[in-house]
């Protein structure tokens, strides 16, 4: 694809019913060795009438601040006693870290924009 000119883009789901930290890890790891030019990396969400719902309710994983409003998939929705949310978020956070580094080293003019634009925004929220 890259030999055409054509960027090569990956789409990851991490934090279903069943999952280590372990196996998140790897997944992560393998992200990294894959060298995409953008990756999109999402939490398991438990949409009402799928499967993935009725497992989470019915092992009561689905998170307490849970609200049908708030389900997106950038946000955690499953919490089990094999990756509780905070870990989770935690391994999420320091991939995500490590791929800013790496794209803006690969693609520093793209790059630098959205970082700074990132960072200025996690400032605010913290600070406001």
């Amino acid at each position: 694809m890259r030999s055409l000119g054509i960027g090569v883009e990956g789409f990851f789901i991490v934090g279903f019913p069943g999952e280590t930290s372990e196996q998140v890890k790897r997944t992560l790891a393998y992200i990294r060795r894959l060298n995409l030019d953008a990756h999109y990396l999402y939490y398991a969400t438990p949409y009402p009438g799928t499967e993935l719902y009725y497992i989470s309710k019915k092992h009561n994983y689905i998170i307490n601040n849970f609200s049908y409003k708030s389900l997106e998939p950038r946000r955690i929705h499953i919490e089990t006693p094999l990756l509780p949310a905070e870990k989770l978020r935690r391994l999420v956070r320091r991939h995500n870290i490590i791929m800013q580094w790496r794209m803006l080293w690969r693609h520093p003019i793209r790059e630098t924009p959205l970082v700074f634009a990132k960072l200025l925004r996690d400032f605010k929220q913290k600070v406001l």
